[in-house]
């Protein structure tokens, strides 16, 4: 079972959807992935939802997961787009 938030923002005026939600890590669906590497869960969250919502890509939007399991790891594309909106943060100060 996943927790989900929905946020929609506008970036160069398209918009774009980020998904947030939280991955129970033992779940059965997960668990095995998580014994074979730290972070696995959030990636294979991640994969779906992008997969879920491909929808909204193909109308122009742009997507972005946003996956977190319950015992830590994030997904490498969660931890890109924050090490780039703290880059973006830091030239602007």
């Amino acid at each position: 079972m996943d927790i989900v938030r929905d946020r929609q923002e506008w970036v160069d005026g398209r918009a774009r959807t980020l998904i947030t939600f939280t991955t129970m890590t033992l779940a059965d669906s997960y668990v095995s992935a998580t014994a074979r590497s730290g972070g696995a869960a959030a990636e294979q969250a991640a994969g779906r939802k992008t997969a879920k919502y491909d929808p909204l890509v193909q109308t122009g939007r742009l997507f972005q997961p946003i996956a977190a399991e319950r015992l830590g790891p994030l997904n490498k594309s969660y931890i890109a787009l924050f090490s780039e909106l703290g880059h973006k943060i830091v030239s602007i100060g």
